[in-house]
């Protein structure tokens, strides 16, 4: 069985930063520039790190988000570059006033780890561009060896963008091995959020920390006819019999529901 090779990853590097420079912005990572940057992404040699860096430290606000953008995941999820990408990366975020630059730096620092960027990030808490806080939400979650990053995603759990809730408020659930006050609280205000996502979010969270309003919240979820699967996993967390008859009324509608034969 002949298996054919992706295309780009036989294009030669000057070939893939040159699609990812010329190709336009978009969300699409189908597209030829996002194709061009994950093949660079793939290929972590010297060579790559160094253009991604230089392009960094460019005045092109456009190189300067190549450069960010390849350096994020170059060699994930190793990340072989990952220390000496940081000062690359950092310098962009101090020297951009571009909202594009600036999410892509954010969203960099994140994906390399680095605690010391922390103190570079948190200034984004109360950003006035919805994007640049979910970008700076998306960053904590990953820098959650600091306790201020913990304290910036209760903030941002209550943003009044959804996606920031949604994606703070998740982090807070990621946080297995801590239950707070704080945290709880934070979860709990969220118990009722008009974005279904985030509601969820917050009652798996609750329910991991065995946090008797998680139950109420699971027993009025399930008794509409709107669900999501993470109140699957919060019932089974809960292990409450008041649970019981919401998930037999949603397994006599879809069938199987996971953890309802234990």
């Amino acid at each position: 069985m002949n298996v054919q090779a992706d295309p780009d990853e036989l294009r030669p590097t000057d070939d893939l930063f040159t699609l990812a420079l010329t190709n336009p912005d978009t969300d699409e990572f189908d597209s030829p520039r996002w194709q061009a940057i994950e093949a660079l992404r793939r290929r972590p040699t010297p060579e790559v790190f160094a253009r991604a860096s230089a392009l960094c430290q460019s005045l092109c606000v456009q190189e300067q988000i190549i450069g960010c953008d390849v350096l994020a995941q170059l060699g994930a999820p190793d990340m072989p570059f990952a220390t000496r990408s940081f000062p690359a990366v950092a310098s962009v975020l101090a020297r951009s006033d571009d909202l594009d630059a600036v999410a892509s730096a954010i969203s960099a620092l994140g994906w390399i780890g680095d605690l010391r960027a922390v103190d570079l990030v948190l200034p984004f808490v109360e950003h006035s561009d919805s994007d640049i806080r979910f970008r700076t939400a998306h960053a904590l979650t990953s820098l959650l060896g600091d306790s201020r990053s913990i304290d910036a995603l209760i903030r941002l759990s209550a943003d009044p963008s959804v996606e920031v809730r949604d994606w703070s408020t998740f982090g807070l659930v990621t946080l297995v091995e801590i239950d707070t006050e704080a945290i709880r609280a934070a979860l709990a205000s969220r118990l009722h959020d008009s974005d279904r996502e985030t509601r969820g979010e917050a009652i798996l969270g609750l329910a991991i920390r065995k946090d008797p309003r998680a139950v109420d919240a699971v027993v009025r979820e399930l008794s509409d006819d709107e669900w999501i699967e993470l109140l699957f996993e919060a019932a089974e967390q809960v292990a409450d019999p008041r649970c019981l008859p919401g998930l037999v009324r949603v397994q006599q509608m879809i069938g199987d529901v996971p953890g309802l034969d234990k």
